[in-house]
């Protein structure tokens, strides 16, 4: 079919002596192996244990390995086994040869501390904590650092830190304790403090390199990409001998992303060669080969290595948005798309994965998908000013955005008397769908004060947190009755909005423009409505009739720069939002968005230019930061992103927080990443975010009943039930029980029904085999039928069905709402299929309006090349394939018509390039075929 392809010890016998020095004596490859082999297995023991020591595993584990084939039941054996597979970061190898030793006679009680470490290796850090707790042979200290190490894993911060004091009053010089200390206060994000920490172990030891290690980490966290550097490398001085193989491999990671962040690729590519000598073939090493690739613009190189990362770790999300991203360098957007949606789909909190997905929609025009992709109830928890931008008209929805907001924060506290202020604070609240806040804000003013405009938000605060049919009509109500009242109206019109009410908002609005025709908040609510509603012409009107009535009014040129996106012009984009910063020099959301385009452009200068200037000028510093970090994570520069989440996160952000924690993890730091998010989830046990990303490693890891255990103390803690329903869905899916998954998603949609869940729900219904999975998504058309988005993927499901009638009448449907042209480019495929005369005329239309697009012009010049109008397609076909050169169907296509254009020796080349280059494809068989023709003459 054809569619747009959404479609990581005893002493040394004398006989032994002697044969040892006569192999050193006679020095020969051959008679060095004869004589090794004459070891005892005591003395093969006692040489793995000096390799142990010496920091030389590899040598250690084959010794060892060998001395047990000759005698399985040697304990001493057993126990070093134990010990090498740790230091390798073999946990469940390490589990097993402890218990082997232990059955074999080993003294139990003489490897406390093996197994506890071996706990906390194997992630059982509940394990350790109950039985460090009741283990009174443990040495005092150690029991206590194991005990606060485990707390720390678990989020458990407050019994961590009462442990911790104990430790202290102990031995506060201990090395261990200092350093698992600075751990937790850098996963707190008090960098400083760990940092003393650290200085005071390494002035006792300078070749401390675990120290060393964890001072690089901080330092970059910092944003101090030269002084990790420092770090790192008097790291890597003494890592052999002093660090177990996995801390090995971080200090070479720290060499090569401290070079990255320095700008220096070139240095980090050397200092890679090191990390390769160790691990040619692991998930970090193929993932930073990767973003050195990706950086230096060599897409191809890129998709390769993270292709095979991700055969090791398929679930690995950062390695999964970046392959979206480097297919989408190379062109191959059909292919991008198809890793974004399955990326969005298990991860759908992924903000990142997100807008990029509706980046490649807005590219095609296609507007409704890129709102629809954007518009999710978990992933709303995640404040993303970029996510604003990107549909066009949500930065409009409220008429506060983030900053806004803060800066009227920022007056509460300056004036917390002031009644007029905290009103206005609760409205912004509301407008921005925060009705937790804005419900503590105005249940915080004393009654009798406020008046009428407190009872009528507090109304509205109210009713959001309703069923939605009941909030419906409660705020159906509040319109009705309040015709006059353009500030109420505003706020309703804004909550109806929010709920994909856009008929109902769009009176609203109306009404409050009526009743206030000079107010730029119902004026821009307005635009907000009836772009929603895919009506971009009127949207532009009512955007320049606020600008007519405040010509600083920011949010007016990044909605009509928005609206230009849409339509594939980016100079009239650019050209608005430099208007925004020329008539408000202290703009920050239109530099922030011009720092956007900059990044589209591959600018990195001009992108941190623009942002260094938002902070100059911002009022606002916690949400400037953690936007521009997020900027910066696009960018792939992970250590300014994180250094500018960790600021913000001392300011006070809580997304921040959970932004670095994602940061840490798209850097290859799992576990800091997780320590950091689970910090969060600690600190507010009914936030969603934090709950639905920790989830989501935990199903990448296969701890599936870790995940649901994370989800039932999240709704015990009072968390949102849609989000519980949503996210145990998730899991249901990631671990095979979609018919489970389906009634989650259910479930999640009866409580407020979205476009989201009903896609999931669909694709869930249809994995369990259900007999009409679709029924989902007509269900969700029959209440909202301009749903581009839902109405093309019910479309592409009755094609694969093998009903094109059923497919066409959905595509029209479709095309209908907007001339999309991934849409024009599918319907004209399926009319090719079906004999319908309109398909050549429907792809040259989809072609003209996206020329650049290789996969439509590859429909369009196939079709062509069917209808035997071989002289007309194959320029076409040249010019696709010539733009996805790794696109396996185009470059069938173009070798195939240049066969019939009678250049079989051409054709043939393409052809022989193709099948030795791809080693799997749809038109695989038919290539073949082709080839074979050829080849007979």
């Amino acid at each position: 079919m054809k569619t747009t392809r959404r479609l990581p010890i005893g002493s040394r016998p004398a006989t032994a002596r002697a044969l040892l020095g006569l192999c050193v004596v006679l020095l020969s490859a051959p008679t060095l192996s004869g004589c090794d082999r004459l070891l005892s297995a005591e003395r093969r023991i006692e040489r793995a244990a000096e390799a142990y020591a010496a920091g030389q595993y590899g040598a250690a584990m084959r010794d060892v390995k060998t001395a047990l084939e000759a005698e399985p039941g040697n304990v001493a054996g057993r126990v070093l086994l134990a010990r090498v597979s740790l230091r390798l970061g073999d946990a469940e190898t390490a589990r097993k040869e402890l218990d082997r030793a232990i059955a074999a006679g080993a003294p139990e009680g003489e490897l406390r501390d093996l197994h506890y470490d071996i706990f906390i290796a194997q992630g059982r850090f509940q394990d350790a904590l109950i039985g460090a707790a009741v283990d009174d042979q443990l040495e005092p200290l150690r029991r206590l650092i194991i005990m606060a190490t485990a707390q720390t894993a678990l989020g458990q911060h407050e019994e961590a830190e009462e442990t911790l004091d104990a430790a202290r009053a102990l031995d506060p010089a201990s090395r261990e304790l200092q350093l698992l200390q600075a751990r937790a206060l850098w996963a707190r994000g008090q960098l400083s403090a760990a940092g003393t920490l650290l200085d005071a172990v390494i002035a006792r030891d300078a070749g401390d390199a675990e120290a060393w290690l964890y001072k690089g980490r901080f330092m970059l966290g910092a944003g101090d990409a030269a002084g990790a550097y420092v770090a790192f490398a008097e790291a890597h001085k003494t890592a052999e001998a002093r660090l177990a193989l996995q801390e090995q491999l971080a200090v070479h990671v720290g060499l090569v992303e401290s070079q990255m962040a320095m700008g220096d690729l070139a240095a980090a590519q050397t200092e890679l060669r090191g990390l390769e000598a160790k691990a040619a073939n692991a998930f970090v090493t193929r993932y930073l080969r990767a973003r050195l690739a990706y950086t230096r613009g060599d897409y191809r190189a890129a998709v390769g290595e993270l292709q095979r990362a991700l055969n090791q770790q398929p679930g690995n999300g950062p390695a999964r948005l970046l392959l979206g991203a480097a297919l989408l360098g190379q062109g191959s957007t059909e292919l991008a798309e198809a890793e974004l949606a399955r990326l969005v789909a298990d991860q759908p909190d992924n903000i990142e994965a997100r807008k990029l997905l509706a980046r490649l929609y807005l590219s095609r025009n296609d507007t409704s998908a890129a709102r629809r992709v954007l518009a999710n109830d978990t992933a709303a928890e995640v404040s993303d000013a970029g996510v604003d931008w990107l549909t066009g008209s949500v930065m409009l929805l409220s008429g506060q955005t983030a900053e806004g907001i803060a800066t009227l924060e920022q007056a509460v506290a300056a004036q917390p008397e002031n009644v007029p202020l905290r009103l206005d604070l609760a409205r912004g609240y509301l407008m921005a769908g925060r009705r937790a806040e804005a419900l503590a804000v105005l249940e915080a003013i004393p009654m009798g004060e406020g008046g009428q405009r407190r009872g009528q938000l507090m109304v509205l605060a109210e009713v959001a947190g309703q069923p939605p049919a009941a909030a419906r009509q409660a705020v159906a109500r509040i319109v009705r009755d309040n015709p006059r009242d353009a500030e109420l109206l505003v706020v309703a019109g804004s909550y109806l909005l929010s709920v994909s009410d856009t008929t109902a908002a769009i009176d609203a609005f109306e009404r409050a423009v009526a009743a206030a025709p000079r107010s730029t908040d119902a004026i821009l609510g307005l635009a907000a409505a009836v772009l929603q509603a895919g009506d971009g012409d009127r949207g532009e009107r009512e955007l320049n009739k606020a600008i007519g009535i405040n010509p600083a009014v920011e949010r007016a040129y990044i909605g009509l720069a928005g609206i230009a996106l849409v339509r594939g012009d980016r100079a009239a984009a650019r050209q608005a939002l430099e208007r925004a910063v020329s008539a408000d020099p202290a703009a920050v959301d239109a530099r922030l968005q011009l720092a956007e385009l900059a990044l589209a452009d591959k600018d990195l200068a001009r992108m941190n230019a623009l942002a260094g200037q938002a902070l100059e000028v911002t009022r606002a510093r916690a949400p400037t930061l953690n936007r521009i970090g997020q900027l910066q994570m696009r960018a792939s520069q992970y250590d300014e992103a994180l250094a500018r989440f960790n600021e913000a996160a001392n300011l006070g952000s809580d997304e921040a927080e959970v932004n670095a924690a994602l940061a840490l993890v798209a850097m290859g730091r799992t576990d800091e990443g997780r320590a950091r998010l689970e910090a969060a989830a600690g600190k507010r046990g009914d936030w969603a975010a934090p709950v639905a990303f920790l989830a989501a490693l935990d199903s990448g890891e296969l701890r599936f009943d870790r995940a649901l255990a994370r989800v039932a103390a999240f709704e015990r803690a009072g968390g949102a039930a849609l989000a519980a329903e949503e996210i145990r869905g998730d899991i249901q899916m990631a671990s095979g029980q979609p018919a489970e998954a389906a009634a989650s998603y259910g479930r999640a949609a009866g409580l407020q029904p979205s476009s989201g869940l009903a896609l999931k729900r669909f694709r869930a219904e249809r994995a369990a085999g259900n007999a009409a999975p679709q029924s989902s998504l007509t269900g969700w058309l029959e209440t909202r039928p301009a749903d581009a988005m839902v109405r093309v993927v019910l479309a592409e499901y009755y094609h694969m069905s093998g009903d094109r009638k059923a497919a066409i009448a959905e595509y029209e449907k479709a095309l209908a709402a907007g001339r999309n042209p991934a849409v024009m480019n599918n319907l004209a495929w399926v009319y090719h299929e079906v004999g319908d005369e309109r398909a050549a005329g429907l792809a040259r239309q989809a072609h003209a309006a996206a020329p650049d697009n290789a996969e439509i012009a590859d429909t369009y010049g196939w079709i062509l090349v069917e209808q035997g109008r071989v002289t007309e397609g194959l320029p076409i076909l040249q010019k696709a394939a010539q733009a996805a050169p790794a696109h396996p169907e185009i470059q069938y296509h173009y070798a195939a018509a240049l066969a019939q254009a009678g250049r079989k020796d051409e054709a043939a080349r393409a052809l022989r390039v193709l099948l030795e280059a791809v080693p799997a494809f749809p038109s695989r068989r038919e290539a073949e075929a082709l080839l074979q023709t050829l080849a007979r003459g």
